[in-house]
């Protein structure tokens, strides 16, 4: 008796669980999500072989190692993986986890599921330079140190010689440029000899050091087309550093003249807590041919006092200039 009870109890749980709304569109629609639902399973964590690894770089030689990934459960609906790296100029990652040493430094390298789920697992990656042996880097000689080329296109070769103790001649060397869009790097090495090549002119310098051994510098320094001395010294100069102005009197013109290197710079003005002027840049005015790249304020008295109006770059706020303006009666 007691069993036949609880078998009507379930049927009759059962009855008022599946038939309200069974018949209708949204039952039905309800019906099959719930199946899915039971039927997908989703990633719930992802565990690699390893969380740290670090990487010896080889001279010459391809260094790498392949991560694997533990996914749970086993039977989850979508096991599939995307690899990343966060930096792949230290290291890269293939779609099936092998990881290979690019450059010197560190990243992280991150499993994620695909699934939707957000299940992911990360291992840190570091990338040491190669193994230079025992010994110091001495000095380092640039040749030439100090270059003048005619123009755009026009380029030279650069050698380093070092002076070294390091048991290993195959150590590598690094350098860097004050500014990377006056020059391009071509042909060769710096051992034997690399070439360089104008872009643009102007000036910019190149450091050479060799990697593992910062310390030890040289620098050859590279001037492209005839260089003009600069009128505007500061960066940033306006026509008066000083200026008196009286009640009712008209609208005084500020000229704002920039170095050339400052030329597409964007001017930024500020008037102090006196409003004795009121300040504004003028567009209608058109500045004198000069031949230095001008903007111009237009200063009008407000009010007997002092003001200081300060100017500067806005992509170099360090740069900068005042006038001092006196509005008398």
């Amino acid at each position: 008796m007691k069993k036949t009870g609880s078998i009507l109890l379930c049927i009759l749980l059962l009855a008022g669980l599946l038939l309200p709304g069974m018949g209708t569109a949204e039952g039905k629609t309800a019906a099959r999500s719930a199946a899915f639902a039971v039927r997908t399973k989703p990633v719930k964590k992802i565990t690699l072989n390893t969380k740290e690894k670090t990487l010896q770089m080889k001279e010459g030689k391809t260094v790498s190692f392949t991560l694997k990934a533990t996914i749970k459960p086993e039977n989850a609906t979508n096991p599939a993986l995307t690899w990343t790296s966060d930096n792949t100029k230290v290291a890269k990652v293939s779609k099936k986890g092998k990881v290979t040493a690019v450059g010197e430094g560190t990243c992280k390298i991150t499993a994620a599921a695909r699934d939707g789920s957000g299940k992911k697992a990360v291992c840190k990656v570091m990338v040491k330079a190669p193994e230079q042996g025992d010994g110091v880097v001495k000095k380092i000689t640039l040749t030439p140190e100090k270059v003048q080329l005619k123009g755009i296109g026009d380029g030279f070769v650069l050698k380093a010689e070092v002076d070294t103790t390091l048991k290993s001649t195959a150590y590598q060397m690094g350098c860097s440029l004050t500014n990377p869009d006056m020059v391009k790097f071509g042909t060769g090495n710096l051992k034997t000899g690399k070439t360089i090549t104008a872009l643009q002119e102007g000036s910019c310098e190149v450091s050479v050091w060799v990697v593992g051994h910062e310390s030890v510098k040289a620098t050859c320094v590279i001037t492209i087309g005839e260089q003009k001395e600069d009128p505007i010294k500061d960066g940033i100069m306006l026509g008066s550093g000083r200026k008196t102005l009286h009640l009712g009197d008209s609208p005084f013109r500020l000229m704002v003249y920039k170095a050339a290197k400052y030329e597409n710079d964007t001017v930024c003005y500020k008037v102090d807590k006196n409003s004795a002027i009121k300040v504004g840049f003028d567009s209608e005015t058109e500045p004198e041919d000069t031949g230095i790249p001008t903007d111009i304020l237009k200063i009008t008295p407000l009010a007997e006092g002092k003001s200081v109006i300060t100017v500067w770059f806005e992509e170099h706020p360090k740069v900068k200039a005042t006038c001092e303006v006196t509005v008398l009666p």
